[in-house]
């Protein structure tokens, strides 16, 4: 592997709406944020409660984005309509995970120069309790192939599935902890983007739009609102 680029990329999470893409990127930007980095991410989504293409981009780097970027570096695939929807999306030297029991062929991925990063993500997810864990496998599969620290994303799903009881934070830990190995140990070596923690940063918050819409006007004395909801 040659010219590692550190902590400058965009990753896409993409699946259909009800599956859980943007707790999932919500989630994975979260982690990215308490390790000091300066993250600007996208939720794009049909107007539709189940079914349908969703996706998440997350930019990522060390210096403040104001957008979104392509190329995209890192696709996550929980459909496999999602490779196809965001092939020509993908930088020379990305990568897109995908579960192994998806009918991909990798062909044409591979002509492109991007990397076939296909993992027992659902076997994964069933073997420490549900197959509702696959999205926190694929997460951790992220965090394994760019040599993110797992402890980071660990902290989010303690505090994310706190209120469900110790058994489904453990099995979310678990399950992170099996995808990540595998992730880094067989893709790691030869993917060329990768994510580190920023040493002596500043915390920072992270945000969506309607929360920092909020926090201005209470910030700018603001005291009452009368609104209709839709």
């Amino acid at each position: 592997m040659t010219n590692v680029v550190t902590n400058d990329m965009s990753i896409v999470i993409g699946g259909e709406a009800g599956q859980g893409v943007e707790s999932s990127g919500a989630g994975f930007a979260l982690a990215l944020s308490r390790a000091a980095l300066h993250v600007f991410a996208l939720q794009d989504y049909r107007s539709r409660i189940r079914g349908g293409h969703n996706f998440f981009q997350v930019r990522i780097s060390e210096e403040p984005r104001l957008s979104h970027s392509n190329p995209v570096h890192l696709l996550l695939a929980l459909t496999p309509e999602t490779v196809q929807l965001h092939l020509d999306q993908l930088a020379e030297g990305a990568a897109v995970v995908f579960p192994e029991s998806f009918e991909i062929d990798p062909e044409p991925l591979r002509k492109r120069g991007v990397h076939v990063a296909s993992l027992p993500l659902i076997r994964i997810a069933e073997e420490h309790g549900s197959r509702l864990l696959t999205n926190t496998a694929a997460l951790a599969a992220a965090a394994g192939i760019t040599g993110f620290p797992l402890e980071f994303m660990e902290g989010v799903l303690r505090d994310s599935f706190a209120s469900k009881g110790q058994q489904t934070v453990d099995a979310n830990l678990n399950a992170a902890r099996a995808a990540h190995n595998l992730a880094k140990e067989r893709y790691g070596a030869d993917y060329r983007y990768k994510l580190a923690p920023v040493k002596g940063a500043p915390r920072r918050m992270l945000m969506h739009g309607n929360q920092a819409l909020a926090m201005g006007a209470l910030a700018g004395g603001c005291r009452f609102m009368a609104a209709y909801p839709l």
